[in-house]
């Protein structure tokens, strides 16, 4: 995303925002758009209408600019949830 994207998710049931700074789409991979994944190797993924973003350099609201790998080392899925807008 340039220069960058944001999306509201729910951490640990706190509403936040999450500047999405850099990503690489993922066009081999399939997930409904709003699933998502985390694995501590990689990060996060996100489903979108075709494929899916690996999101590589993510700023949560009141946290410093990181990796989405060391965001996913302190989160689990239940954590975490993407909020869709309508």
């Amino acid at each position: 995303p340039f220069p960058e994207a944001m999306c509201q998710v729910l951490v640990k049931g706190e509403n936040k925002r999450l500047k999405i700074l850099s990503a690489e789409l993922l066009s081999d991979e399939s997930m409904r758009p709003g699933q998502f994944r985390i694995n501590k190797k990689e990060g996060i993924v996100v489903g979108c209408a075709e494929g899916c973003l690996r999101l590589n350099r993510v700023k949560l609201e009141g946290k410093k600019e990181m990796s989405s790998r060391e965001l996913a080392l302190g989160l689990s899925e239940d954590s975490l949830q993407f909020l869709l807008l309508q």
